[in-house]
């Protein structure tokens, strides 16, 4: 039967007339100790290949080591993950559209970006539309930051827009700078909408 190499003990690899000397034994045992500690450090090489299972300090590393100038340690552990696997598609995209949705896929899994030209609003402004359940696990205010620091610099954010489905099969859509919301997930503008959830608190300017 075959065994992989953290199995193997350097004991069994010696000539038969050692494996009985009590001195070899010994020594082939501290040897053994050690070796398997390099064994499992030899896991961490292999950071950027298997990052969906690497922790948070090491995946922190692999986002300094790739210069993501946007990351943030406080980002969940999912979309942080995410955005280092894709920060060489950052570098290259930066200031596209392009950039923007990846960082909304990245974050929340699922949205989309409308253009200006898509709703006929001002020139060089856009929309993001995700969906409310993502938004409640995330701060609204951290997701603008991010957006910021890859659009260009011409384009402006005009609104973020998602859907609430509730119990009553009501769906609302936000948006705009009419009402301030206050959450324990920080304080957006929202638009003309008198649904508030749970633990929040709805008010117009």
């Amino acid at each position: 039967m075959s065994k992989s190499i953290d199995e193997v003990t350097l004991l069994e690899l010696l000539p038969e007339n050692l494996r009985s000397d009590l001195d070899i034994i010994a020594a082939s045992q501290a040897i053994d100790q050690e070796f398997s500690l390099l064994v499992q450090s030899i896991n961490n090489c292999f950071t950027f290949v298997d990052i969906d299972n690497a922790n948070s300090e090491v995946v922190n590393l692999l986002a300094a080591e790739m210069h993501v100038d946007f990351y943030d340690e406080s980002l969940p552990l999912e979309s942080r993950r995410a955005i280092v696997k894709n920060a060489y598609i950052y570098h290259f995209t930066k200031g596209t559209p392009f950039a923007v949705k990846q960082l909304i896929i990245d974050i929340f899994g699922q949205g989309e970006l409308i253009e200006w030209f898509d709703y006929e609003g001002n020139p060089y402004h856009f929309r993001v539309a995700i969906d409310y359940a993502a938004v409640s696990e995330f701060n609204i205010q951290k997701f603008i930051k991010l957006i910021d620091s890859v659009k260009n610099m011409r384009s402006k954010l005009e609104s973020i827009e998602y859907t609430i489905r509730t119990f009553l099969g009501i769906q609302e859509e936000i948006y705009s700078t009419n009402i301030v919301r206050n959450t324990k997930l920080g304080v957006w503008t929202l638009g003309n909408t008198t649904f508030a959830t749970p633990d929040e608190e709805v008010k117009r300017k």
